[in-house]
């Protein structure tokens, strides 16, 4: 998952995250059995990525069950986002809403309807009506929905809602599909109110030395690259990881050595997320080691934006050994 943030340090993360699925369980209209026939024809080729012949069975198929057919308006929606119609999969997720129908396949409607009216381009009354989808696919019970509206409600601005509704999802499956989505949801949102928070009133302190557990290590989730804007060089950071992944400290090893990096990479690992370390069963604080190297006159090690300034090429803990030569292969350059 990486992705970079917008003006004002909003996220877009729901174009990243899947939507619900598409085959839900207890739809109406699913007794027919040309019907589940077409269904089952319109998994394959979704599977197989051809969306346009997928929308053409489901359209079929919600036709034979008399447009009551709640897996076929869900499946469709999918297909024609796949496709980039996305008004038609809005049509259709708002013919799934109508349908009423048991909880579960309500909640799924709900949640599809709200995910896709979310756009690039849209205003705040369509992610207000968005919202309204998410939070009554929420109220019935999709936790998938939540993820998606803590994520909606990072975009709009709203932290503090954001946070509370991923620790809520944690709290609720803190080993659900989507526990990756959440810690990246929380420390995200951290590191927004963090930098909203005035000079010398941070709640981010840096934790007292005897707080780090010492040899264990987080597992990384997410990483944001660094923006170095054109700047060659390298930055180490010393990091330190609490107990729900995020980067609460990162101080550069050797100040001055590459003064023009030093501010974008720490700017950057505010948005590194972690799976926390874990001694003796329960989530530490501990320190880690990120290096940040930026490589503009090789292509196989640098990726560029459409102005040609150059990202970082970053190494992790688990690769400093070898940027210092201690074993393993060095980096290039």
């Amino acid at each position: 998952m990486r992705f970079r943030p917008l003006p004002g340090t909003a996220l877009l993360i729901l174009a990243v995250l899947p939507l619900a699925p598409a085959w839900a369980a207890g739809a109406p209209g699913m007794a027919a059995d040309p019907v589940k026939e077409k269904l089952a024809e319109a998994q394959k080729l979704m599977a197989k990525k051809n969306f346009k012949k997928a929308a053409a069975e489901l359209q079929e198929a919600n036709r034979l069950a008399d447009g009551k057919c709640g897996a076929c308006l869900l499946g469709l929606v999918q297909a024609e986002v796949a496709l980039g119609e996305r008004d038609r999969a809005v049509a259709a997720a708002r013919e799934a809403v109508a349908l009423g129908g048991p909880q579960r396949f309500a909640a799924a409607a709900y949640n599809q309807l709200g995910v896709t009216l979310i756009q690039r381009q849209a205003d705040e009354v369509q992610l207000a009506e968005a919202a309204a989808n998410l939070r009554r696919a929420v109220e019935l019970g999709d936790g998938m929905a939540r993820i998606n509206l803590a994520a909606l409600e990072l975009r709009r601005h709203h932290p503090d809602e954001s946070l509370a509704l991923a620790h809520q999802y944690l709290a609720a499956e803190p080993q659900g599909k989507e526990a990756s989505g959440g810690h990246i949801l929380v420390c995200h949102a951290r590191a927004v109110l963090a930098a909203a928070t005035p000079a010398g009133s941070s709640t981010e302190a840096a934790p007292e030395p005897a707080a780090i557990q010492p040899d264990v290590q987080p597992q990384r989730l997410y990483q944001q690259d660094a923006w170095f804007g054109g700047a060659i060089g390298t930055v180490e950071l010393d990091s330190v990881i609490d107990e729900e992944g995020c980067v609460v400290d990162a101080k550069v090893v050797k100040p001055g050595k590459a003064p023009a990096l030093e501010g974008p990479a720490r700017e950057a690992v505010r948005f590194w997320v972690f799976e926390p370390a874990r001694y003796q069963g329960q989530p530490v604080r501990a320190k880690y080691r990120i290096v940040l190297k930026s490589y503009p006159t090789d292509p196989s090690f640098s990726t560029t934006d459409h102005q040609g300034n150059p990202y970082a090429y970053v190494l992790d803990a688990a690769d400093y050994a070898s940027y210092r030569g201690v074993g393993g292969r060095r980096p290039p350059g």
